[in-house]
């Protein structure tokens, strides 16, 4: 037997530490074996020692560490915990014997305040009979134990700061331990450098595209179409980028809209005479043809690197996010050869009559403008969904349509054999068209009662003819035709919805691929990319409102979003509307009596102006209630404006682009002066005063701007 000192183990001790820094100084407080009791533990080894050997003064350490090294090796004769004791584990790990090292200590080694010793007295006897267990002498402070005893502790403090480091590891979250395992191999292979200048503005750069073109794909998402830009994110340049968010701007939207009604505005002046019109023709179709063919020109150029014909995307699953997404052909591409062939034709057309000046009356083929609707359909989705309905209904539809026409035709041939003397029945054809007659009703029953009035039986053919046709064809032709209607719009929503799947997916692939080197790897996106895709997407936010969205995504403490998170929260940050709240003042609530009495004022003034109603008193007062109504205006909008900051508060109502258009037409209106244009007027006042009841404080400010037109414009007449 030998007896060893622990110092030698004092750089594994000190990598384990206490299990619980309270439970640990309260137990060494109360405990009469601790450190500050000068218990030392000396080793004593065979063969001569120096004096420096002896000299040596080794650290010392508590019972509590020397009783975690070496209860693997007491445990069987102590005790156990049971599973209750050991405490619950942690989701996905399991229990091992490592865990037990750390559970054991914590049970047994723990002394109460009355405690005298760190063991329980009434183990020692069995501890001493037992010459393969170590035996600790509370007074000496010894623990012996044989050679192969020493290798186990060795062993067994290696485990234990092995299972110390698994557990920390255990404790850490993915996105830390990916990041020290980046960290370290950065360290080891040497290859880590501190960013430039150059490096910091190309990411800024990356970060800002990647924001843009997920941008693209959340604007696909709102808009329920397919994505615009191509599926492969890294062969997307600036020029596609800038070119679909032209492409799907209002302005350029709005462009297409007038080129299409020129288109159709041009069949209605093609017969009128050459010399009036043809300028104004030709002028429409090239407008129409020019903005078509840019479209086209336009949608090719960024669409040219989409690849794949069908889609695959997964909705669910943890690796869903793996899948490239591959985009259909969509259904306006399908259109653009169509569109092609209609506009050469038509500017073919037009250089055609134009060089023919003989022609006084220009003329085009009827063709051509059965041909414009391709046009719509180009344009609209909406139009697209319909025609695509009605084709497949029309299919149904012929199908049971040739059905009844052959059960006509079947019973057609019996009545011409049956009764082929009677009139309407004499040979195939005849019959086929009396039969064809009967089954609409129109003719019921002027056909059969001469063949009934002969023939009583001839009730049965008849009755049986008309409930199978009537009765039971054509509800079979409406149930036919309502089911594949509303079989064929759901799956235009199915489609719909799988779109916007796709250009979901897009989205996140884009932050992820584009983010940094967490996100790639752990299939994150960081809230950041997401805030500057939603600060592009929402050009009227500001700061405050941006981060209100993203408080809808609920991010994780370290920034970072999930696909499964992404996919249930963004789409509801986008179906938010966000409006600032404006303090409520009684300079505000009276701003809102003032402007609610001047739009029913001008509202009653313009009714009095317009109608017939003449009294003797009232053309002396039109004037000056007039220029009143117009003073109060005016005042309002100098109060709610402050132009001069006079008052320092902001304006208590928000503009509106639709009330805004309406109060200018109204205005633009009363300016005219014809006095049919009165009630025009009237109704737009009368919209706007209606719209004032339900929310006065908003509309106010639009109603407000209409009273100053009109009733100036009003007075104005009055005065001439």
């Amino acid at each position: 037997m030998r007896t060893m000192q622990f110092g030698k183990y004092s750089k594994y001790m000190q990598t384990l530490g206490s299990f619980d820094d309270d439970e640990s100084s309260s137990s060494s407080d109360a405990s009469p074996v601790s450190p500050e009791n000068g218990i030392e533990y000396k080793k004593v080894l065979s063969g001569p020692k120096s004096s420096s050997e002896t000299k040596k003064h080794q650290p010392t350490f508590s019972f509590l560490d020397i009783l975690t090294a070496i209860s693997s090796k007491i445990h069987r004769f102590s005790p156990q915990p049971t599973s209750s004791a050991k405490g619950p584990t942690k989701k996905g790990h399991r229990r091992t014997e490592s865990d037990e090292l750390h559970t054991f200590p914590r049970a047994m080694s723990r002394p109460k305040h009355n405690s005298r010793s760190m063991v329980d007295p009434t183990t020692r006897p069995l501890l001493a009979e037992n010459s393969d267990v170590p035996h600790y002498d509370g007074n000496s402070g010894r623990v012996s134990f044989s050679d192969v005893e020493e290798a186990d502790i060795n062993a067994d403090i290696v485990k234990m700061r092995s299972s110390k480091i698994d557990e920390e590891e255990d404790g850490a979250t993915a996105f830390a331990a990916a990041k020290r395992a980046r960290k370290q191999s950065e360290t080891s292979s040497g290859s880590y450098s501190a960013p430039t200048s150059g490096d910091i503005y190309s990411g800024r750069v990356k970060a800002y595209r990647s924001a843009m073109v997920a941008a693209t794909f959340l604007m696909d998402y709102e808009n329920a179409r397919s994505p615009s830009l191509s599926s492969n994110i890294e062969s997307i340049t600036s020029s596609q980028l800038h070119l679909c968010q032209l492409r799907h701007s209002n302005v350029w939207q709005a462009t297409i809209m007038l080129a299409a009604a020129a288109l159709f505005y041009a069949s209605c002046i093609e017969g009128d005479d050459f010399k009036h019109s043809g300028a104004l023709l030709a002028g429409l179709t090239a407008f129409s043809v020019i903005v078509f063919v840019c479209d086209m020109l336009i949608r090719y150029h960024y669409k040219k690197k989409t690849t794949g014909s069908d889609n695959n995307v997964q909705v669910s699953g943890d690796d869903a996010t793996d899948d490239l997404v591959k985009l259909r052909k969509t259904r306006a591409g399908m259109w653009m050869v169509p569109l092609s062939v209609l506009l050469s034709a038509l500017s073919l057309n037009t250089v055609f009559i134009i060089l023919r000046r003989e022609d006084t009356v220009f003329r085009r083929a009827i063709w051509l403008s059965v041909l414009k609707p391709i046009a719509l359909f180009y344009i609209s989705s909406k139009g697209r969904d319909a025609l695509e309905a009605v084709y497949r209904v029309v299919r149904i539809v012929i199908g049971v349509l040739c059905v009844e026409l052959f059960l006509i035709l079947s019973f057609a041939a019996v009545a011409c054999q049956i009764y082929s003397d009677f009139p309407g029945f004499e040979d195939l054809s005849s019959a086929f068209l009396s039969l064809f007659k009967l089954s609409t009703t129109v003719v019921n029953p002027s056909i059969w009662m001469p063949v009934y009035e002969s023939t009583t039986s001839s009730a049965f053919f008849f009755i049986l003819f008309v409930v199978t046709s009537v009765f039971y064809i054509h509800s079979l032709v409406l149930s036919v035709v309502f089911q594949t209607y509303m079989q064929a719009m759901s799956e235009i929503r199915d489609r719909t919805r799988s779109d916007r799947e796709d250009a979901l997916r897009l989205a996140f692939l884009t932050m992820q691929k584009y983010g940094d080197w967490e996100s790639q790897s752990l299939k994150l996106v960081h809230v950041r990319v997401l805030g500057q895709a939603l600060a592009l997407l929402r050009p009227h936010y500001g700061p405050m409102k941006i981060n209100a969205l993203l408080q809808i995504v609920e991010p994780d403490s370290d920034g970072y979003i999930d696909y499964k998170t992404f996919r249930m929260k963004v789409p509801k940050a986008l179906r938010t509307s966000l409006m600032s709240t404006r303090p409520t003042t009684i300079f505000s609530l009276a701003l809102e009596l003032l402007a609610f009495a001047v739009a029913v004022s001008n509202l009653v003034y313009v009714i009095m102006v317009s109608s017939s109603f003449k009294a003797h008193w009232w053309n002396s007062v039109m004037m000056p209630v007039g220029s009143l109504i117009a003073l109060l205006g005016i005042i309002e909008l100098i109060l709610r404006c402050d132009f001069l900051k006079i008052f320092g508060v902001a304006s208590p109502t928000r503009l509106d682009g639709t009330f805004d258009g309406l109060a200018a037409f109204a205005g633009a209106l009363s300016l005219y002066g014809e006095r049919k244009k009165s009630v025009y007027q009237f109704c737009i006042c009368f919209m706007l005063s209606s719209s004032l009841l339900k929310d006065h404080g908003f509309v106010s400010h639009f109603v407000s701007t209409t009273s100053r037109d009109s009733t100036l414009c009003a007075a104005l007449r009055v005065w001439n």
